[in-house]
């Protein structure tokens, strides 16, 4: 896994405040992974930034193309991350979509690694290898990385 690396492409399927869900795509390796947010911390004292942590899976070297395919507006795609518009001419277009973008999700293998980040999945906080076991069991995930989920000015 390449996760001291930047994911230099990221399609937001999910959205509050920056990427909760979708796929990304590392810069350097080219692996395709499906992300989904575990936590977050919102406004961090110290540095007024949000960090979130987020599982990573990996999915098929194609998937990433494959979506591409299937998500509207895919020519009007802009990097590092690209939230697609989610509308369509006909009930049979988005249901054809959807289906797509799960058929491709569900390649996705267990998570295999979570990372916290505090710009969208640009660049990590910290990285650590997990377990299914884990991600289904639940756990503070800032403790389990290593990484202060706030910090006061004060303290720092």
């Amino acid at each position: 896994m390449c996760v001291e690396h930047r994911f230099a492409k990221v399609i937001a399927l999910g959205w509050y405040d920056g990427p909760t869900s979708g796929l990304t795509q590392c810069e350097t390796c080219g692996r395709v992974y499906q992300f989904e947010e575990l936590d977050y911390a919102l406004h961090r004292a110290d540095d007024g930034m949000n960090l979130e942590v987020f599982s990573l899976a990996l999915l098929p070297a194609d998937a990433f193309d494959q979506a591409m395919r299937v998500l509207p507006d895919a020519a009007a795609a802009h990097w590092p991350i690209w939230c697609p518009p989610w509308l369509f001419l006909s009930g049979t277009d988005r249901a054809a979509a959807e289906q797509g973008i799960d058929d491709i999700l569900e390649q996705a293998v267990a998570p295999e690694c979570i990372i916290a980040s505090s710009d969208g999945l640009q660049t990590f906080w910290a990285s650590r290898a997990v377990r299914r076991a884990e991600i289904e069991q639940g756990r503070d995930w800032f403790e389990y990385l290593g990484v202060e989920r706030s910090r006061s000015k004060e303290s720092a």
